[in-house]
């Protein structure tokens, strides 16, 4: 009568019984273990951005957009979309909610002389803030479709204008 074990157990047999020491050879790279700060360096400081100019911007040319598309739905078809002001005032917040990140996101890739480097530069600011708006328009416009008819002036002069107000209240 012999013994039977099964597979697995042989393996974890074979495994606990003939188990290398932890050697010195075994220990994984300085390289590759995982980052521990210190209490000290806990602290991060990141150079000055355009951050904050980049989520203004981007927050007032997104929403301005967003609106201007809720207007296009407005009466569009069989559709039930209401025109009131809830309706924009919506459109906007969540326009001005996804062009704030993806302004600040953009604006933080370019290093500033110093913290808010616009302030006291409102006609640079603004001007910043009109050609953003105005290279959205034709972007919208022009590159992801076939122009945006009839309405094209309005909608990229609006944008402008909201990017270049957005620009020049920043740099208050």
């Amino acid at each position: 009568m012999g013994v039977r074990i099964a597979g697995p157990t042989i393996v974890v047999l074979f495994g606990v019984l003939f188990r290398p020491p932890a050697g010195v050879a075994q220990q994984m790279p300085a390289r590759l273990q995982p980052f521990r700060a210190s209490a000290a360096d806990s602290v991060r400081v990141y150079p000055p951005s355009y951050w904050f100019e980049g989520a203004a911007i981007g927050a007032a040319v997104l929403g301005a957009t967003t609106v201007f598309v809720a207007s296009a739905f407005c009466g569009y078809g069989d559709t039930d979309w209401s025109c009131d002001p809830v309706t924009y005032a919506g459109a906007a917040a969540i326009g001005g909610a996804l062009g704030a990140g993806v302004g600040a996101l953009t604006g933080g890739l370019f290093d500033a002389p110093r913290a808010r480097p616009l302030r006291g530069h409102r006609r640079l600011a603004a001007l910043i803030g009109a050609v953003a708006g105005a290279v959205w328009g034709g972007f919208l416009c022009h590159g992801l479709g076939d122009g945006c008819g009839s309405a094209e002036p309005e909608f990229s002069i609006s944008v402008s204008a909201v990017g270049a107000l957005a620009g020049w209240l920043v740099a208050r």
